[in-house]
């Protein structure tokens, strides 16, 4: 375990038509954590996995990578500075390996995308190095 803040929320707020889908919501990330947000239905933890990858905005709170505040989150920031949501389904594709799960919309470039096999195991293989 290490002492670094990778990433920080703190006082996220976000409402829904009035009604509260987080309030002074706050959550903390050091290197070699893994966390698994759990609770009922309702409870936020879409909202605030949405929050952190930059697909919702936040109401009100402030989000910190590395300790400097992201002021103006998307999918394109959250990606770029390594933010990604691995959800509960137990696979994405199952005709895929692991490590093309993983890497799946990582890959740069267009239409004719090559993909940089080298690269999808190399991070597969960081990954399983973080979390063990």
């Amino acid at each position: 375990m290490s002492d670094t803040l990778l990433l920080s929320a703190n006082s996220i707020e976000k409402s829904y038509a009035g009604v509260h889908a987080l309030k002074y919501a706050c959550f903390g990330l050091y290197a070699g954590e893994v966390h698994a947000l759990i609770g009922e239905n309702g409870a936020g933890k879409s909202t605030l996995i949405k929050i952190i990858t930059g697909a919702v905005a936040a109401d009100d709170g402030e989000i910190k990578v590395d300790g400097k505040l992201v002021a103006d989150n998307s999918p394109r920031v959250a990606k770029a500075q390594g933010i990604a949501a691995i959800y509960q389904q137990p696979a994405l594709f199952p005709e895929l390996t692991v490590t093309e799960n993983i890497a799946l919309g990582v890959e740069q470039g267009g239409s004719f995308l090559k993909i940089d096999w080298r690269a999808r195991r190399l991070r597969a293989d960081f990954i399983h190095f973080i979390l063990r």
